[in-house]
């Protein structure tokens, strides 16, 4: 489930129940050679189109709708002594997942705020958050920031967007990801334990990337350049994972 402005029951429970019921999988929409479209109007008077919206059609023969499919994938990770794998977070599989992104622009805050910004987010539950620079109206310069997030998290990213800038208006709209096999684990170095984060590319290619934050506090911690200690991880994972 998910938030929205209507404030009314979207469905009712004999409603849900037929769905559950008749339904095999649960996803964004295939490619379709649509046959027939059918409607179904409520009673009720919302402030969305109160519109059932069915479509009976035949899937493409280069499409395979699973693949569309929204579920976590849990894989096996053989691995030795020096990388232990703490399966955590949200795992996802190569599929189609609706995100929704959240953009404004602003040309009259303290570009100071922004790290309080980014974080307030981040905190929040945002996928993602990055701020390109505009030229605005005017010719005024000006940042546009980019929210991306899941639907369920959108009106309080949208809050903190107008509580924490000066923005007067926030464009939401939705869009489709589609996202690697990942998982996070630690490895053990001379530095101590590094969280890692393990992504599952193609031809059974793995690629790790360090946490920043772990890199940095080892480096300060042994007073040594940040460089040498994301090499020194590589080196570890790398050991026990060579491909």
């Amino acid at each position: 489930v998910y938030g929205s402005d209507v404030r009314a029951e979207l469905t009712t429970p004999t409603g849900a129940a037929m769905v559950t019921g008749m339904a095999a999988l649960f996803g964004p929409m295939p490619v379709l050679e649509v046959e027939r479209v059918g409607y179904g109007a409520g009673r009720m008077d919302l402030s969305a189109p109160n519109v059932l919206r069915i479509f009976l059609g035949q899937t493409s023969d280069e499409e395979n709708y699973e693949d569309y499919v929204i579920e976590p994938v849990m894989k096996d990770h053989v691995v030795g002594p020096a990388m232990e794998t703490v399966m955590k977070d949200h795992v996802v599989g190569p599929a189609m997942e609706p995100v929704m992104v959240l953009e404004t622009n602003v040309d009259d805050m303290n570009p100071q705020l922004y790290d309080h910004v980014m974080d307030s987010l981040l905190r929040a539950g945002a996928l993602d958050v990055f701020m390109t620079p505009v030229q605005m109206k005017k010719n005024r310069p000006g940042t546009q920031l980019s929210v991306v997030t899941r639907r369920g998290e959108t009106e309080r990213l949208l809050g903190i967007m107008f509580s924490e800038t000066s923005t007067l208006g926030v464009r939401v709209a939705e869009m489709q990801r589609r996202t690697l096999p990942r998982s996070s684990g630690t490895v053990n170095t001379k530095f101590g334990r590094i969280r890692v984060k393990v992504a599952e590319r193609s031809n059974g290619v793995r690629s790790m990337a360090p946490e920043y934050d772990d890199c940095s506090r080892a480096a300060k911690r042994y007073g040594v350049p940040i460089s040498q200690v994301y090499a020194e991880v590589r080196r570890a994972w790398e050991q026990q994972d060579p491909c």
